[in-house]
């Protein structure tokens, strides 16, 4: 126990208080390696150290033999220091820890008990009254009756200065399974003793002690010892073996010995039921501490956390899992136990080589959600009152779960018809094909966490088409190669596809693992499909699945409409015969660009001599020239320019924040490749006309006056030619 001691040199009349003191620290040794490091101290009436006896405290060593008590109390003045007086002096304990105030009172107690021994225990003058007062005495007044058995074992190996055990019986293992000894380290290897109900009816035979027989204690002796039943009841809960061959002959200590044993069993049977009902009474108060954090809580995590910290508050002995069948937690493989606790909502024990096993279901009104595995190698583990409680606050956290996942679930169903509707009145106000695309892969994306994502439209000739904000996978051959396999599956299944883990699947060979992919119709229209992968698998959850395939359905019907509206808007803008946009649609680029940008250069063209073409070879041949020059025009602009049909034929170009240089390069290389690649062979006049922000105060009709002025000098100067307007 790693102790010192220390006597002083004192008169032979201290001997007595030095002999009681270390009886009392005797008494009380079993509680000190609890309460290191301590030191207690035995002081005469002039303050001087008669005694101490240490456990663990440092600076002990520097005591000298009859040193003032004050001058050795300040070696620790960070240490706590409890000290009283007695008849000759006082008691003292120093203690680096500040909880002495229980163990200091049992000091004192132990103390003024010790008064009423000898330095022999003499049983005829101490009855079964006398024994209980010791008892209650060694107990703190029944403040700590948990410590009842150790010092009745003590006070029988006092009397008869033998050693003694005491076993009790468990319910569990039906035996009687050692608790506690005098002295642990005796002859006696009482930790290896067992007993069942058999061997005490044999070894017993209803008798209140009985002499027994253990085997060789050496080689060639026998070992016997006594045995004394206690009873509660008509059943023997209890058993304290004495290591005394004999039983004792005088029948006043015989008389006093079944008098002490019949007033313990029935203390020890009380104190059983009284500590038993504690603590079920702390269990049921745990449960329903917990109920009440349950019933606080909606959140599913919350609740299994609140029943793992309570389990681990009971059994912090054990090993404690959790085994649920959602996405995120799986099935312990071969553990046929658990499936059994599942499926049918009762705990399960399950006794193994090395361990005992408890399944207990986590189960509500609408099923099962998982089930708790505890696993010890205690083998007298998980008594009927702990089956019957862990199958109770696994019921009631899992009602508490059930709430919370279908609370959970009804939030995030508001959640998603709050989504749904949001997307629904934000795509069915953008009137734009792109903008309605964006913004449609930008919630995908902040919603739902994809790796990748791919917007697939159907070309006419029914091959998937890329849209060009799409993640950079399926900018590949590998995303391209994934699109169109999954294209196929989507013609044949147009609920879409959902795949938990696209690895298992033979068909595809991707570095991506969870895959949804949901087609666009309407009506019996295959328009596209959107593709959302990632690299963990079962990333995605059944539930985002539906999410989307609800989300992409409303979206759409806002995508067909965006292209009819876009289409029509086209063909309104669009001048039938030769593709370029109507004269309207230029007036209001050109007006828009006087007000945004800082130049800009107009050109207006006009076919040379057109009628006699028309009149030499006929409309359609007219037609088709119209077609070819609208063409060469288109070839030879920006995207950002604007080519229009003027009216006849006669054509326009509006070129936004163009010099007059490109103005003039652009015009001159229509000029060139109209008269060089038209059949019949025919060449077109230019009148050019610019602007500048900072000197330019008209508008657009201004722009085009001056445009048509310069055309007019064009043909003026005999056709076929540029003519800027200045």
């Amino acid at each position: 126990m790693g102790e010192d001691r220390f006597v002083s040199n004192v008169p032979r009349v201290t001997e007595a208080l030095i002999e009681r003191f270390n009886r009392t620290v005797d008494h009380c040794a079993w509680l000190m390696p609890s309460v290191k490091p301590i030191c207690l101290f035995l002081i005469d009436v002039q303050q001087k150290i008669l005694a101490y006896r240490n456990f663990g405290l440092e600076m002990v060593s520097h005591l000298q033999s009859g040193c003032d008590w004050p001058i050795v109390r300040s070696y620790w003045p960070e240490a706590a220091v409890k000290e009283w007086d007695t008849e000759h002096g006082k008691l003292a304990i120093v203690s680096l820890r500040p909880d002495l105030e229980d163990f200091s009172e049992y000091i004192r107690l132990t103390y003024q008990m010790t008064a009423l021994e000898t330095s022999a225990f003499d049983l005829s003058r101490f009855n079964g009254k006398d024994m209980l007062m010791h008892l209650l005495h060694r107990s703190d007044y029944a403040r700590r009756l948990n410590i009842v058995p150790k010092a009745f074992v003590e006070y029988m190996s006092g009397v008869f200065k033998k050693d003694a055990a005491l076993y009790v019986y468990n319910e569990l293992a039906e035996r009687y399974d050692f608790l506690l000894s005098s002295n642990d380290g005796g002859h006696t290897d009482w930790k290896s003793l067992s007993f069942t109900e058999n061997d005490v009816l044999h070894l017993a035979g209803g008798k209140w002690m009985a002499n027994i027989f253990l085997g060789k204690r050496d080689a060639g002796a026998d070992h016997r010892c006594l045995l004394f039943p206690l009873y509660g009841g008509q059943r023997v809960f209890a058993l304290l073996l004495l290591n005394m061959p004999e039983a004792p002959n005088d029948p006043v200590v015989v008389r006093h010995l079944k008098e002490i044993i019949d007033e313990f069993s029935k203390l020890m049977h009380e104190i059983q039921n009284y500590l038993y009902s504690i603590k079920i009474g702390r269990r049921y108060q745990q449960l329903y501490t917990v109920t009440k954090k349950f019933h606080s809580t909606m959140n599913d995590r919350d609740v299994l956390d609140e029943v793992l910290k309570t389990i681990e508050g009971l059994y912090g002995h054990c090993d404690i899992q959790l085994l649920f069948t959602d996405d995120s937690i799986d099935w312990v493989d071969g553990d046929p136990e658990a499936l059994q606790a599942y499926l049918n909502g009762r705990v399960q024990v399950h006794h193994a080589e090395n361990a005992v096993h408890l399944y207990a279901p986590l189960a509500g009104r609408q099923g099962v959600y998982g089930v708790i595995k505890i696993s010890t190698d205690r083998r007298d583990a998980f008594s009927k009152d702990d089956r019957e409680f862990i199958q109770l606050l696994a019921s009631t956290a899992g009602h508490a779960f059930e709430n919370a996942k279908l609370y959970q679930q009804s939030q995030r169903s508001i959640a998603d018809l709050r989504l749904i509707n949001k997307m629904s009145q934000q795509l069915n106000a953008i009137m734009r094909f792109n903008d309605t695309v964006d913004y449609l892969i930008k919630e995908i994306q902040d919603h739902f966490s994809v790796e990748e994502l791919g917007f697939f439209t159907i070309s006419p000739n029914q091959s998937p088409v890329i849209y060009p904000k799409c993640t950079p996978f399926f900018h590949t051959g590998e995303g391209l190669k994934l699109v169109n396999r999954v294209m196929e599956k989507l013609i044949e299944d147009q609920e879409g596809l959902f795949l938990g883990d696209v690895h298992a699947e033979n068909w595809l060979n991707i570095p991506y693992r969870s895959l949804i992919a949901l087609p666009l119709i309407t009506k019996d229209s295959f328009l596209g499909l959107i593709v959302a992968v990632h690299r963990e698998p079962y990333h995605f959850s059944f539930d985002e699945f539906r999410l989307l395939q609800s989300i992409v359905r409303h979206s759409t019907l806002a995508i067909t409409n965006a292209r009819l509206r876009e289409e029509l808007e086209r063909q309104v803008n669009t001048d039938q015969l030769t593709g370029l946009f109507a004269r309207d649609y230029l007036n209001k680029k050109v007006e828009l660009s006087l007000k945004t940008d800082l130049r800009g250069v107009m050109i207006l063209i006009d076919i040379d001599n057109f009628k006699i073409i028309n009149d030499t070879h006929g409309h359609a041949v007219g037609d088709e020239i119209l077609i070819h020059v609208a063409n060469i025009i288109k070839q030879n602009v920006r995207k950002t320019d604007i080519a229009a049909r003027w009216g006849g034929e006669e054509l326009a170009v509006y070129l936004p924040n163009c010099t007059v240089e490109q103005g003039r390069a652009i015009a001159e290389r229509i000029v060139t490749s109209v008269r060089k690649s038209t059949v019949p062979r025919v060449t077109i006049s230019c009148g050019l006309s610019f602007w500048r922000q900072r000197d330019f105060q008209g508008g657009g009709r201004d722009l085009f006056l001056k445009a048509d002025q310069a055309l007019y000098r064009a043909k003026e100067q005999g056709k076929n030619q540029l003519y800027i307007y200045h």
